[in-house]
């Protein structure tokens, strides 16, 4: 049973909208920040049954590094960015305030493929997350911070599609062996997930290198295109022989991410966000309105202030706005006249219109031209007449 329930107040500052996941010891919340009328996702722990005090003291420094480092990458825009970090020492909750990302994780789509039948996600998709998530590692290594846990389920997605890194509770730092261990539990070795660490990771307590991170995402961009995890296959095997539609050139790097001998792949982020944008596609501007409706459907929630026009989009029984824009209601493409314009009424068939100003003009001057010649035409009769009358007089 989740900890909390829809419209539970967190703080006097969050309400709970609903449960997004669990794992570990935390539960994952879909909130809104009542005073800001915003999503938020709350990442909570709450101390007890098998929650010992000791991993409640454990998880509240992964939080407080997490919220640390959130704050001085603040203006990353590929790294989930951290809002808030709560600590209730009396009832043992801890809550880590993130920015809510309504498509999901990576592992979801990894899923969700998996469950389709999927041969895995698409190669367009998949290289433009590896770009997204080389430059939140190229920031982090540029501060000689290593990851440590690049795995499917720590790549989330925006309301754009735009893939971020998230959870850096675990994050290598450059002072001393101590504080590299020692928010990983008891045991002397290195945190992480063991199915995505590189070799180096796994088997010694030695500085890490970013090398290590970029094994981790070449694991992780593997499994997405194979739909198969590479710690189960035998080292070295290409992702071609699985997946023969992936091109030569993502092969080949992919063999080089995942090599044994960190010198041999790309050493860092940043030398590997140079390689991969000559093959970046960027997604189109509709790639995500299939999923409007089925990826998250609390994004529309009215309690996150989304504009009436946001929420008529994504209700099923009415048309979006945009669809109208660009078909009409013929299904042919409608002409390039402005939104605004189209909302004026229709001029009538048979316009009922005064007649306009020259007809009136001319008709004037024409009866004016007829007037004087009557009048021209009364006078010269006159004239001829007077002289008859002229001779009758005695």
């Amino acid at each position: 049973m989740p900890r909390f329930t829809p419209g539970h107040i967190l703080f006097d500052k969050y309400r709970i909208e609903r449960l997004l996941g669990t794992g570990g010891f935390a539960e994952v919340y879909l909130a809104t920040h009542i005073a800001l009328n915003a999503p938020r996702a709350l990442k909570v722990l709450v101390k007890g049954g098998d929650i010992t005090s000791g991993v409640v003291s454990r998880v509240a420094r992964r939080f407080q590094l997490e919220a640390q480092l959130g704050a001085r990458f603040a203006r990353e825009p590929h790294l989930v960015r951290v809002h808030d970090f709560e600590w209730d020492r009396q009832q043992g909750l801890l809550v880590l305030v993130t920015e809510y990302l309504p498509r999901g994780s990576l592992k979801e789509r990894i899923r969700t493929a998996r469950e389709q039948g999927q041969a895995g996600l698409p190669v367009d998709f998949v290289v433009r997350t590896a770009y997204h998530i080389a430059l939140a590692l190229a920031a982090l290594h540029r501060e000689e911070l290593v990851h440590r846990d690049v795995k499917p389920s720590n790549i989330l997605y925006d309301e754009d599609g735009i893939a971020k890194l998230g959870d850096l509770g675990i994050v290598q730092q450059p002072h001393g062996l101590t504080q590299r261990t020692e928010l990983g539990g008891d045991a002397p070795r290195h945190p992480g997930t063991p199915e995505y660490m590189s070799p180096e990771q796994a088997r010694t307590l030695d500085y890490l290198p970013p090398a290590s991170d970029i094994y981790s995402l070449g694991a992780t961009l593997f499994e997405a295109l194979t739909l198969r995890k590479y710690k189960h296959q035998r080292p070295g095997t290409r992702v071609a022989k699985q997946r023969p539609d992936v091109p030569p050139w993502l092969d080949d790097l992919l063999a080089q991410m995942l090599s044994e001998d960190p010198k041999v792949r790309p050493w860092d982020g940043e030398e590997l966000s140079q390689l991969l944008p000559p093959h970046v596609v960027e997604a189109p501007a509709d790639a995500f309105e299939e999923e409007d409706e089925t990826v998250d459907e609390a994004v529309a929630l009215p309690s996150f202030g989304q504009p009436a026009r946001v929420e008529a989009d994504r209700s099923p029984s009415a048309p979006s706005i945009e669809a109208e824009e660009e078909t009409g209601e013929t299904g042919a493409p409608a002409p390039p006249t402005p939104a605004p314009k189209a909302q004026k009424p229709a001029p009538h068939p048979h316009p009922a219109k005064p007649l306009p100003r020259w007809v009136w003009a001319v008709g004037g001057v024409g009866l004016l031209l007829a007037v004087l010649l009557g009048v021209l035409l009364a006078g010269q009769g006159k004239r001829a007449a007077a002289p008859a009358t002229a001779t009758r007089a005695p």
